[in-house]
């Protein structure tokens, strides 16, 4: 009995020992944010303009490459406290892929810029479009720093610049009918979060 638990505590004391020895390749994350949103509406006859501010989070999975590059894809839920579209769940749900690269000062601190881009879709209200959904795609630039507080945990804070194009949606006005609606958006969104490698 002695000799299979003395093997089981030697085996997880070399785990455990490898597990200090450096992070895996691979690695999982979540990140919580706060996003400035300006919208820019265009319809028959006008535009509009005005600003809503969102928040959200986005769970990660990633890979280390070589030359301090990584790639990660991101499942992303977003709220907005003013939607652009009338009667929305203001919900946004998007998938999407950034490329990372570090510039590491020291084994613990590693200042980021990154790119990405993603695709979504936010459900409407059948009342006010003739359309179930709209979908968006987006493109992003950022900068951040990344905290490496144990070989397997990362702590970061960033913010990215992205701009957004909306699907056009057919929307009703008692007033006027039927009308096409063309939504485009700048954000700036700022964000901490963390990653565990494994």
């Amino acid at each position: 009995m002695k000799k299979p638990a003395a093997f089981i505590l030697a085996a997880l004391g070399t785990l455990s020992v490898n597990s200090w020895a450096g992070p895996s390749d691979l690695y999982v994350g979540v990140d919580v944010f706060g996003s400035d949103n300006d919208f820019h509406l265009d319809y028959p006859g006008g535009s509009d303009n005005y600003n809503s501010d969102g928040s959200g989070f986005k769970l990660k999975l990633g890979v280390l490459l070589q030359n301090d590059l990584r790639l990660q894809g991101y499942l992303l839920s977003e709220k907005f406290d003013d939607s652009p579209f009338l009667g929305s769940n203001e919900r946004l749900g998007e998938i999407g892929l950034d490329l990372i690269k570090e510039f590491i000062i020291s084994p613990s601190l590693s200042p980021f810029i990154q790119g990405g881009v993603g695709f979504g879709g936010m459900d409407l209200d059948s009342y006010y479009y003739s359309d179930d959904s709209v979908g968006e795609v987006n493109l992003k630039v950022g900068l951040g720093l990344m905290v490496r507080v144990t070989p397997v945990l990362e702590l970061l804070g960033g913010l990215d610049f992205q701009w957004r194009q909306w699907g056009d949606v057919t929307e009703y006005d008692p007033g006027y009918g039927y009308y096409t609606l063309e939504t485009e958006d700048d954000s700036r969104r700022f964000y901490i979060g963390a990653n565990f490698h494994f």
